[in-house]
């Protein structure tokens, strides 16, 4: 892992430098190590359900159902969000800890902050279906290194379960409530 990492975009006669201080890509989250046919970012599921108020739907104890939820991004990222579980939290590196001026005591103090904020359990629903058992048993397995992103050993994420619905199913109204 290098101490830091400059990247350059070149456009025509211009160049713009961009220094990383991630380290690496802001939507690994640490949880999913294998995906389904056609996996979602993490960053960009959890875009989408702030976006959508989840977070507001969340506190006053609503549900959340995925319907189609292959590896189970979408629910994992609600269950994450539910349990107030910062993304990130898991990561062991970031690109800005070797910087100078990083105080690392603070850092730490930010990490417990946010661990101490993470529920044990939600009082939502939050669940994921497909018809096909196998991406199912990754997402089960998803959402278990998920949980662990707080530190903890428990396994599964507060409220996060996932089913298999049948191979005959019709599902309507998926955007039904989405501001």
């Amino acid at each position: 892992r290098p101490s830091v990492r400059v990247l350059a975009h070149a456009s025509g006669p211009r160049m713009l430098l961009y220094i990383d201080l991630a380290g690496e890509g802001l939507h690994r989250r640490g949880y999913r190590l294998q995906a389904g046919e056609a996996p979602l970012r993490e960053n960009l599921a959890a875009g989408i359900l702030l976006r959508s108020g989840w977070s507001a739907i969340a506190a006053a104890g609503g549900g959340f159902l995925d319907p189609m939820c292959g590896s189970g991004t979408l629910p994992i990222e609600a269950a994450m969000i539910a349990a107030d579980i910062a993304p990130g939290l898991r990561r062991d590196y970031w690109g800005f800890a070797r910087w100078r001026g990083h105080d690392a005591a603070l850092w730490q103090e930010l990490i417990a902050q946010a661990r101490a904020r993470v529920r044990d359990s939600v009082p939502n629903s939050i669940r994921g279906s497909d018809r096909d058992a196998a991406v199912l048993r990754v997402a089960a397995t998803n959402a278990a290194r998920g949980r662990k992103q707080d530190g903890s050993s428990d396994s599964g994420l507060p409220g996060c379960h996932f089913d298999q619905r049948p191979k005959h199913w019709c599902t309507t109204g998926l955007f039904h409530g989405v501001p």
